[in-house]
């Protein structure tokens, strides 16, 4: 794993704003709780067990915790593990119940990794021993890397119905709370209430990527890992159920942003990097392919229709990726790269304006589109 690792024996060798992130930001404690809970490790003296922050994440803090001792740690189903702390804050970003349930199904049939152990702040995951697929520019690359990525994004696609219905049932639940609580009057409420199923059934007939499907919904580099079958992701704190087009939309956005830069910002905006048409209608292609199980060439009308409605999309990604980062402004740091959420919130507002100005001219958008109507 090429990120920096941090070893710490005492919470006092990291910052006061990264040890401020949980009462779990401690060695003491991870130990303690991977003595406990992962399979094999109860009499292992806390000596042998290292423990190293991974300088990455901009919402967990995350750990990997080994066993140093070979004669032990050769004989465990788990000799590193990955400790995720999910900080006090996030239930402002996501609900963690929500999140843990999909996370276990996800393990369970491959997509994700080995949940070994959950708790109150955090869980224990298995730890996945290879490289973020860091996202490579050429032509010839990049097209491979968009067919395997279309791939994994049709094994969402394509997950129990029993998970997306348990996960709808609790935003059907919490969506209504929430209209309940904002609404002015009951009229908005059964207007709201009425419309969506409607709303929904009509865009999916207009195109797959309309479908609503299990999506990552955060799908960058640092997600993406290089196995030897292809790619695999991690850190699904904020996927569910959403539009195909927008979890596609969020990743074309992702090329543009470098999240390994060790300076300020701590993060690099690369607009140019942003996938040509060409690129984004071969991906398009795969995936479609691949839902409706016949061929689809890249210069099919149902394409061209697709790419156009997952670059709307894009609005979405830049605003919703904006307000994100206003939201985590109060929060604290989860590692010593004290990440620029201002600057970043700025970045992707920016990009949303320009994003509107372009599809307008481009004659995607109506002219007089607004995001209101």
């Amino acid at each position: 794993m090429p990120f920096e690792l941090t070893p710490f024996n005492d919470k006092n060798d990291l910052a006061e704003y990264v040890r401020a992130f949980s009462s779990l930001t401690d060695p003491t404690t991870i130990r303690y709780l991977c003595r406990t809970h992962v399979p094999g490790w109860n009499n292992i003296p806390e000596k042998f067990i290292c423990v190293s922050q991974i300088v990455a994440g901009l919402t967990n803090q995350l750990f990997e915790v080994t066993v140093t001792l070979e004669s032990v740690s050769s004989k465990l189903k788990h000799s590193r593990v990955l400790f995720r702390i999910y900080g006090t804050y996030v239930g402002r970003l996501y609900d963690t119940k929500v999140e843990v349930e999909a996370f276990k199904y996800l393990g369970k049939v491959g997509i994700a990794p080995a949940l070994i152990a959950d708790f109150t702040g955090g869980r224990i995951e298995e730890f996945i021993d290879d490289f973020p697929s860091f996202f490579d520019k050429e032509p010839i690359a990049f097209k491979r890397l968009k067919l395997w990525k279309s791939e994994v994004v049709t094994q969402l696609s394509h997950l129990d119905s029993d998970l997306l219905t348990n996960i709808w049932t609790y935003f059907d639940k919490t969506f209504l709370e929430e209209m309940l609580n904002e609404a002015n009057s009951i009229e908005i409420l059964i207007l709201g209430a009425s419309q969506s199923p409607t709303i929904c059934s009509k865009l999916a007939d207009i195109s797959p990527v309309y479908n609503a499907v299990f999506a990552h919904n955060d799908i960058q580099e640092n997600n993406l890992l290089q196995v030897s079958t292809g790619l695999k992701m991690i850190d699904f704190e904020y996927s569910n159920v959403n539009y195909a087009a927008a979890d596609i939309a969020n990743f074309f956005c992702e090329f543009m942003y470098d999240y390994c830069h060790d300076e300020p910002p701590y993060f690099i905006e690369m607009r140019d990097s942003y996938p040509s048409r060409s690129l984004r209608k071969i991906f398009v292609a795969v995936y479609l392919s691949k839902i409706k199980q016949e061929e689809i060439l890249p210069d099919n009308d149902v394409v061209n229709t697709a790419v156009d409605i997952i670059e709307t999309f894009t609005l979405l990604s830049h605003l919703s990726w904006g307000f994100w980062s206003i939201a985590r402004i109060s929060g604290h740091h989860t590692n010593s790269l004290a990440f620029d959420f201002i600057q970043y919130s700025k970045v992707r507002f920016l990009h949303y304006l320009d994003k509107k100005k372009q599809l307008v001219q481009q004659g995607v958008l109506p002219l007089k589109w607004d995001i209101y109507s």
